[in-house]
């Protein structure tokens, strides 16, 4: 129950922020886990995105996904985030990661 909670207070403060608007995201709910949200900027063509998603989902992490080609503002934060351009773009607590290796995800969330 604290954990549905969380992921509630979680959206309002998004949506109040302007992080996130209901006509235009949405949010990926996937089991409750033991890390923060993680963000996760793709589009829906890209394999390596799809890859990351099914990732983030077998491992029971929450995350919120932002397509870019559908959310203006999610593309100029992602954009912010990593001038090269380039899906997917995580960012697990904190740490900016590039592409998709699982590896590297394991490691940022600390699941090895």
């Amino acid at each position: 129950m604290k954990k549905n909670l969380y992921l509630i207070v979680l959206v309002c403060a998004l949506v109040f922020t302007g992080d996130l608007s209901a006509d235009n995201q949405s949010i990926d709910k996937v089991n409750v886990s033991r890390h923060d949200i993680v963000e996760i900027y793709t589009t829906s063509w890209c394999p390596y995105c799809k890859k990351a998603e099914a990732f983030l989902k077998a491992n029971g992490i929450n995350y919120v996904n932002f397509d870019i080609e559908k959310d203006k503002a999610a593309a100029r934060r992602k954009k912010q985030l990593d001038s090269r351009g380039g899906v997917p773009l995580a960012v697990i607590d904190g740490q900016t990661i590039y592409g998709f290796s699982e590896r590297t995800y394991r490691t940022a969330l600390n699941l090895d």
